[in-house]
């Protein structure tokens, strides 16, 4: 495979930004993956070689003026836990919860997953579980992983 014309690369990534551009001004938003195919696959990878640092400085600035979300998973993680907070504290019920499914399954995921987080999102994952506590009224809180230490303890003794 030959070098990369730097002249074709910087006038096709200006194409995709005036692309991106005209798609952001119609739309109030970044395209998702099942519009706009060709510019969401240039986006993805813009953000995967800003994860390696690769990424040609005037793209990235380009990018990040339009509001480019960099971390895009990190973002989805504040916007759930932001959404199921804001839920058990103005509504005080979890019914809320179990009535959006992809809320739902996103703690339930997060409790069962509880000992591979990092501490800042145990921290954050066990304050919304203590609030979904305080709301369900049950007599005694557990945390996550309580029930599986136990299973272990269990397992250990008949052993």
């Amino acid at each position: 495979m030959g070098k990369v014309n730097s002249v074709d690369y910087a006038t096709s990534a200006a194409i995709k930004i005036s692309e991106l551009k005209a798609f952001v001004a119609k739309n109030g938003r970044f395209p998702k993956n099942n519009e706009e195919s060709k510019l969401y696959i240039w986006i993805t990878i813009q953000r995967s070689l800003y994860k390696k640092n690769e990424i040609d400085e005037n793209i990235y600035k380009e990018l990040d003026k339009l509001g480019m979300v960099w971390d895009y998973s990190g973002t989805s993680w504040n916007a759930h836990y932001n959404e199921i907070k804001r839920l058990l504290n103005t509504e005080k019920s979890s019914a809320s919860i179990r009535k959006n499914p992809p809320l739902s399954k996103w703690l339930l995921d997060h409790q069962r997953y509880f000992n591979l987080l990092d501490e800042d999102k145990k921290e954050k994952i066990e304050e919304l579980l203590k609030l979904l506590f305080i709301t369900t009224g049950e007599k005694e809180y557990k945390r996550p992983n309580q029930r599986e230490e136990k299973t272990l303890k269990e397992r250990k003794t008949v052993e």
